[in-house]
Parts: structure tokens; sequence; C-alpha cells
């Protein structure tokens, strides 16, 4: 079986469910792979009783 690259519906078709594979997939992965992902939310600080935890790494505050 070969392409019908004569017909004109095959011209049609093509490019659309190109576009539809490019849409699912830049939907299924993830963001370092994927440079069109936008981020969403906000990084915010890990508070307990108004004070922020210390981070991994660093002495705590004294």
């Amino acid at each position: 079986m070969s392409f019908p690259i004569s017909d004109w519906q095959f011209w049609i078709v093509t490019p659309l469910a190109a576009l539809g594979a490019c849409w699912v997939l830049r939907r299924l992965l993830p963001g370092p792979v994927n440079p069109f992902r936008r981020r969403t939310g906000t990084a915010t600080t890990l508070t307990i009783n108004g004070r922020p935890l210390r981070k991994p790494g660093k002495p705590p505050p004294t």
C-alpha cells in the first residue's frame, strides 16, 4: 500500500494530524524535556509558627 500523495484530502489531513500529535506530545512530556511548557505556580518559603525552615546543608539559625 502506498501513500495517496496525489489526493488533495491527504494533504489536508496530514498537517492536521501532525499538529494534533504535537499538541498531545506537548501535554505529555515533562517540563525539562519540553521547552514550550509553561511553569505554573510560584515558589514559597515553608514556615512553621512563622519561622522559615532551614535548607538542607545550612546550619540552623542561632
